[in-house]
């Protein structure tokens, strides 16, 4: 079974904030809904928070509160033993925060596939990694009500299918081959490199960004390549292409 995750929040940090909008869809045709409200998350969400998924309170307020919402999606994954959970920057995003939330992991029985990493490792060339780009960039149009959790949930469901197209590989197998980490040839962000060949990153900028990430998660195959950096041994892997 395919499904994917996603959740609306109250900011960008998985310690202190909480989930406005939790969904999840299953592959099928049509793709069916499995889990989806909104939730109160007893606190102020960021200005900047609402002008990008546009939840106020009024669609809120009257909805369980964040706790209830995470405890229900919960006893829904128990039944999903072994299902992949795709999402989009959910492994050190949306999965995360949940976890936080309950304060134990409730995605353990279920295999990972973050396509934001998929994304990074087989189409470095895209010019923008954000998910709404992303679809534009696969699909050839935009994607629908972006930044709504279901929509989001199915758009994902729709690049996945496109990606395993391109890339003649199945969910299960890009899964599998996301548990092991690989370096990736071009910086996929940041304001000053990103674009570049993996090799022409500064050290600098990979010991501040690994800094940045202490006991946090991280993409992996980010990790990597910036620990790569680091020891020098970037520069053989690229030798190694030549």
């Amino acid at each position: 079974m395919i499904i994917s995750f996603d959740t609306e929040t109250t900011g960008v940090d998985i310690t202190k904030d909480r989930p406005v909008q939790i969904a999840l869809v299953q592959k099928s045709d049509p793709d069916r809904v499995l889990f989806n409200t909104f939730c109160n998350p007893l606190m102020e969400v960021e200005k900047g928070a609402v002008e990008v998924h546009g939840i106020t309170p009024d669609k809120y307020e009257k909805a369980p509160d964040y706790m209830a919402a995470a405890w229900s999606l919960s006893l829904v994954l128990e039944q999903l033993s072994g299902a992949v959970i795709v999402s989009y920057n959910g492994s050190v995003f949306d999965l995360p925060l949940i976890n936080n939330v309950l304060g134990k992991d409730i995605f353990s029985n279920l295999q990972s596939l973050d396509l934001y990493s998929v994304v990074m490792r087989y189409f470095p060339g895209f010019k923008s990694f954000k998910l709404p780009n992303v679809y534009k960039q696969l699909i050839g149009e935009d994607a629908p009500n972006a930044h709504n959790a279901v929509s989001d949930c199915i758009n994902c469901l729709t690049v996945l299918d496109k990606i395993c197209i391109k890339t003649g590989k199945t969910p299960f197998s890009l899964a599998e081959e996301l548990r092991e980490p690989k370096p990736l040839l071009i910086m996929p962000f940041s304001k000053h490199h990103k674009g570049k060949m993996m090799n022409e990153v500064p050290k600098g900028f990979a010991k501040w960004l690994l800094d940045q990430n202490v006991d946090k998660p991280m993409q992996a195959d980010i990790r990597l390549s910036m620990e790569m950096i680091m020891d020098g041994s970037i520069h053989d892997l690229f030798r190694e292409a030549a």
